[in-house]
């Protein structure tokens, strides 16, 4: 309980992962750094809070504090979708789903209702345009590498071309701030 103290445990996404793509896209956002993994499962105090529907977690498989997923819910298997293993809470009192997915050391975890599923009020992540800016701004964070001179010249990582820094700055969205460096 202390380390939900001291290190509270927070969704990598809010919203519903309804196909691979979706699945894939969280991945890629969580390898960009645009998300940020779980270091650790629930405590049984924040079960309910955190496993409710529109929570997502991604965690890698050789986190320490991880040897596999634990939340305190009991669940019965239902089906297996594509490349997604779908279970239901056992005493379905919340008519709660958990759908699982693998890729390499990553490993997803999201919970939803039928309700929410069917009903559109959670976003998927192929149609949500804050995470695709959160993916550029990593991208950008990742690729640029800003020289100080005299010029205020940047000079784009893995080419030979330099750019003068005010035409980079001023053809990103205002939703999208440079990297202070």
């Amino acid at each position: 309980m202390a380390d939900s103290v001291t290190n509270p445990l927070q969704p990598t996404y809010i919203g519903i992962v309804k196909t691979e793509q979706d699945a894939m896209l969280l991945f890629d956002a969580c390898s960009k750094g645009a998300l940020n993994l779980a270091s650790r499962g629930p405590s049984h105090d924040e079960t309910p809070e955190l496993i409710r529907s529109g929570c997502v977690f991604i965690y890698d498989k050789n986190t320490p504090s991880i040897q596999s997923w634990t939340d305190s819910t009991h669940w019965a298997p239902v089906s297996i979708e594509c490349s997604f293993r779908v279970e239901r809470e056992s005493d379905n009192i919340h008519g709660l789903f958990k759908k699982t997915i693998t890729k390499g050391d990553h490993h997803m975890i999201s919970f939803y209702t039928a309700a929410d599923s069917a009903g559109g009020s959670l976003m998927s992540p192929s149609k949500d345009s804050e995470l695709r800016f959160a993916m550029l701004r990593a991208e950008l964070n990742s690729n640029l590498l800003v020289t100080h001179s005299s010029h205020d010249f940047t000079h784009v990582a893995g080419s030979q071309h330099v750019v003068p820094f005010a035409f980079i700055k001023a053809s990103l969205p205002a939703k999208c701030p440079l990297p202070l460096y």
